[in-house]
């Protein structure tokens, strides 16, 4: 559709979305030192520099000796203090008594040609268990990704058969997970191939030009480039110049509006089924430069990495356990400089 308006309103609306704002766990630490690779998935395992892991176990004495005797075996264990205030999204009632949470967070700087600088995927994943009955459970995770991701699991699970069969339980079978708290169990990290130039979920392209009378005329195009994502309330943040410019838009998807020196588009819902649009506009007096950076952002309940959890057993009889799963993948920063 081709449309001439005077940027300042929202111009259309093609649908809504609601999505749930999730704050990343704070267990998770730097990654680095990676070591052997994994027999079970083809990935590279690591340990980090610095250790530091929640307590697993009950509390008081028990727990105490339980923590000394992870530090004789070389894995420390510490105990981590309630946060003062978390924003998180709260329990639903679809959540079962045993809940697992993948979190992703995307760090990525992209240049103005599309050549990837700078990109980092860091995932977690959580556990929660709210019925003692499960308290001694196999978490049963299955890898679909090709691309080289970096594994830690907890210093209390048992590395060995995580490696060999996928599996994450607790290292001394005897004893069950926490109740009533958010365990971290596994952490993976995807760093960025030089040679893999389509590893960004979402490739944005800005195309300023210069035209008559001191302006600039501006194509954004963008295209989801992992077929698997569903990204929802997608926003594209463009730089305006300074003073006072005339904006006229010509084309869009979506909603625009302009605030402050910027205009933002939005994007309810971008998948396979809708993986591309444009915006045109065009601005007098400006230069090319005026309209870097640009930032993105979204939210989605589908991964990049493809991790998941197939299914979760009783440790003692192997039988089948009901569980729930969430997922949240969002960028910490997504920015075209």
């Amino acid at each position: 559709m081709y449309r001439t308006e005077e940027l300042g309103t929202v111009k259309e609306d093609v649908g809504n979305c609601t999505f749930t704002k999730a704050t990343f766990t704070q267990s998770m630490v730097a990654f680095s030192d990676f070591r052997q690779v994994n027999r079970y998935t083809g990935m590279t395992m690591m340990r980090p520099a610095t250790r530091s892991a929640m307590k697993l176990g009950s509390r008081g004495a028990d727990a105490d000796t339980f923590v000394s005797r992870l530090r004789s075996e070389g894995d420390a264990a510490a105990a981590v203090a309630a946060p003062a205030a978390v924003d998180r999204a709260p329990a639903t009632a679809n959540n079962k008594d045993v809940h697992l949470r993948f979190e992703e967070r995307l760090n990525l700087t992209a240049g103005r040609d599309g050549d990837i600088q700078n990109f980092e995927l860091s995932g977690l994943l959580t556990l929660r268990i709210s019925n003692e009955q499960f308290g001694r459970i196999h978490v049963h995770v299955d890898n679909k990704d090709t691309r080289p991701l970096q594994l830690q699991t907890h210093p209390n699970v048992d590395k060995e058969a995580f490696r060999s069969e996928g599996v994450i339980r607790l290292k001394q079978a005897q004893r069950p997970f926490p109740l009533h708290s958010d365990v971290g169990v596994l952490k993976w990290r995807l760093a960025h191939a030089p040679s893999d130039d389509r590893a960004a979920p979402l490739s944005v392209n800005c195309w300023p030009s210069e035209g008559a009378n001191g302006g600039c005329d501006v194509n954004i195009e963008y295209e989801l480039e992992q077929d698997h994502l569903i990204l929802s309330d997608v926003s594209i943040v463009i730089p305006l110049p300074t003073g006072n410019p005339t904006v006229v838009v010509h084309q869009w998807e979506g909603t625009y509006t302009q605030k402050g020196r910027s205009i933002i588009w939005n994007i309810p819902v971008i998948n396979k089924q809708q993986k591309t649009g444009t915006l045109e506009f065009t601005v007098s007096p400006a230069i090319p430069n005026d309209f870097f950076p640009l930032n993105v952002s979204w939210t989605s309940d589908t991964s990049l990495a493809m991790l998941t959890a197939t299914k979760v057993t009783q440790a003692e009889d192997g039988s089948a356990v009901d569980f729930s799963q969430e997922i949240s993948f969002h960028p910490d920063k997504y920015e075209i400089v």
